[in-house]
């Protein structure tokens, strides 16, 4: 999938690579530098080695040889290390594993900005649950639109600032937008594609939201908002009841399947 995205745009938007693709990670022993036109231009350089990009290398000359795109208006850019590397081998394994090791975007990410989150995200932020039957407070489900928001908010918080947020937003009234689905698609009987995993789920879940939300996104309401809520409610009680069964305990594993098809 990644391959032919940056094959698809080294054919049809040569002008936007730089823009779209990570580029290189480079490491050589020594370079040798010249001048051209008052611009500093490596000439040559010793144990030049990719250490990050290889994908990126093999689809250009897959591009090149295969799809015949012309590359003249095709930049890359490049992070180029210059150390010792018999001196330095400990630097570029780390190099290499740091550069290669780095969080993955998820698809879910992308998805984040669509109005429907930001809708999700505001009625959180306002809408409040009935009085708790033990506490009898008031509290909000936090949706985190972003990942990290629940924690972002509070990181610079005095204690007592925190403790408040806690008691509006409790921990166990976060939702995030994986979660969201996952619940969402468990209630629409469909766990067959909530067992294929997160990423697959949330994908299923974007474009059944994005259909509706183009049709008629005034349906999107407070009302709709609970009933969103009410299936997070149904799928995290139905997991917490599996959890604590005596029949789950004696044998463990599945319970992610189990749960949704439950529900």
């Amino acid at each position: 999938k990644v391959n032919r995205g940056i094959i698809n745009t080294l054919s049809n938007k040569p002008d936007h690579f730089f823009a779209y693709n990570n580029g290189l990670t480079v490491t050589a022993k020594e370079i040798t530098l010249d001048e051209k036109d008052g611009i500093p231009v490596i000439t040559s350089a010793k144990n030049l080695q990719i250490v990050n990009g290889g994908q990126t290398t093999a689809s250009v000359l897959y591009a090149r040889d295969r799809e015949k795109a012309d590359l003249s208006r095709v930049s890359i850019q490049m992070k180029l290390n210059v150390t010792d590397l018999e001196a330095s081998s400990e630097l570029v394994k780390n190099i290499s594993r740091y550069s290669n090791s780095q969080n993955v975007i998820r698809e879910a990410d992308f998805f984040s900005t669509h109005a429907f989150h930001i809708y999700m995200e505001k009625a959180s932020q306002r809408i409040e649950t009935p009085r708790g039957l033990d506490t009898g407070v008031r509290t909000k489900w936090f949706y985190e639109r972003a990942r990290g928001q629940y924690k972002d908010r509070q990181a610079y918080m005095t204690p007592k600032k925190r403790d408040l947020f806690l008691a509006e937003y409790p921990r166990s009234q976060l939702i995030d937008k994986t979660n969201l689905a996952k619940y969402w698609m468990s209630a629409e009987r469909k766990p067959y594609l909530v067992s294929r995993g997160a990423q697959k789920c949330f994908l299923a879940f974007a474009d059944k939201i994005e259909e509706k939300w183009s049709k008629n996104e005034a349906q999107f309401n407070d009302v709709s908002f609970k009933e969103f809520i009410s299936k997070a409610i149904l799928f995290k009680s139905t997991d917490k009841a599996i959890a604590n069964s005596d029949w789950y305990k004696e044998n463990r594993g599945y319970k992610a399947e189990i749960v949704t098809y439950t529900v």
